[in-house]
């Protein structure tokens, strides 16, 4: 539940800051579903603005705050760090 409401949280927290963003997911609404009924998941595929903007928020605020930790299999390097082999990587 915790992870619903707060993606819910943030999708109106990013609506409200980009109002020009709310407007066409209205207008995309409006144009494809009508005003005789309600989405369902199966307008996803026609609703591309409602659908890039939900990906938009879970990029920017991901519903787990970090990522499953992995082991580096290998000793390798990024730049002039080197990760020994065992590490953990998020």
């Amino acid at each position: 539940v915790e992870t619903t409401s707060s993606v819910v949280k943030w999708s109106i927290a990013y609506l409200l800051h980009y109002p020009q963003a709310k407007e066409k997911i209205q207008k995309e609404i409006d144009q494809k579903i009508g005003l005789t009924r309600t989405p369902v998941l199966n307008d996803r595929q026609q609703l591309l603005h409602l659908e890039s903007t939900i990906r938009e928020v879970l990029r920017i605020r991901p519903v787990a705050p970090l990522l499953i930790p992995h082991l580096a299999c290998t000793e390798s390097s990024i730049g002039e760090y080197t990760i020994p082999k065992g590490t953990r990587i998020y």
